[in-house]
C-alpha cells in the first residue's frame, strides 16, 4: 500500500527473500538487501554469521560478501546499518568490498548520518553509487518523533533540493508514512526512486 518510488530493504537472513523480492518488484518498489557488518557493540549485537568483520581475514569477508549476495536476485545495492564500524576499518578491510560492489554496479545506502572523509575518497575512486541518509527514524520512534522528522525532512529538501529518509519499520511508523506521503504532492514535493539520488 506504499507508493512504487519508495525502496524497501530486507534482512538477507529472513525466509524467503526470493520470494519478498518478487512481491516488491511486482509492486514497483526497488529493494535493497541489508548488508550485515560488524555492529558498534559486538558481540552484545550480533550481526550474524555472514557479518563483515575487522577480526577476521579480508579473504573470508570476501566469501562472505558473496553468501549475502547470492541470497537473492535483482536488487540494486545494500543498506548499510546505522550501528556498523566495518565502513569506519582499515582500508585493508573496505576497499576489497567498495570494489566488489562497484564492479557489479550496486549502490550503497548509508544509514549512518554522518560523513567519513577517507572512506568518501575511497568510493568516489572506486565510483561507487551511494549516498547517506538525513533522517533516520528508528524502530519504537513514537508519533511525535515520526511527525517530527517528517517535518524535518520537508525542510531539508526545500533547502537542498532533495532528502533521504530512512525508517526502520514498524506498525506506527509505517501508519504514520502513509499519511505524510498521501499530501506530499499537495505541498509541491514528489517521491523519488533512492537509485535516482545515489547516482
Amino acid at each position: 500500500r506504499l507508493p512504487g518510488e519508495i525502496c524497501l530493504s530486507v534482512s538477507p537472513y529472513a525466509k524467503d527473500v526470493p520470494v519478498w523480492m518478487q512481491s516488491m518488484r511486482a509492486q514497483g518498489h526497488e529493494f535493497l538487501l541489508d548488508l550485515p557488518t560488524q555492529t558498534m557493540n559486538f558481540p552484545m549485537t550480533d550481526p550474524g554469521p555472514e557479518a563483515l568483520m575487522t577480526n577476521i581475514m579480508p579473504e573470508e569477508n570476501a566469501v562472505r560478501l558473496q553468501k549475502v549476495m547470492a541470497s537473492s536476485t535483482g536488487y540494486v545495492g545494500f543498506t548499510i546499518p546505522n550501528d556498523e564500524v566495518f565502513f569506519e576499518s582499515d582500508k585493508d578491510f573496505v576497499e576489497p568490498v567498495v570494489k566488489e560492489l562497484a564492479s557489479r554496479g550496486l549502490m550503497a545506502v548509508f544509514t549512518k548520518t554522518q560523513e567519513r572523509t577517507e572512506f568518501t575518497k575511497l568510493i568516489k575512486e572506486e565510483k561507487l553509487a551511494n549516498i547517506v541518509s538525513d533522517i533516520h527514524i528508528r524502530y519504537g520512534a513514537d508519533i511525535n518523533e515520526i511527525v517530527q522528522r517528517f517535518s524535518a525532512a520537508e525542510s531539508i529538501s526545500i533547502k537542498r533540493g532533495s532528502v533521504l529518509l530512512v525508517i526502520e519499520a514498524s506498525p506506527i511508523a509505517l501508519e504514520e508514512l502513509k499519511k505524510w506521503v498521501s499530501n506530499l504532492n499537495s505541498k509541491g514535493f514528489q517521491l523519488a526512486p533512492v537509485s535516482v539520488l545515489a547516482r
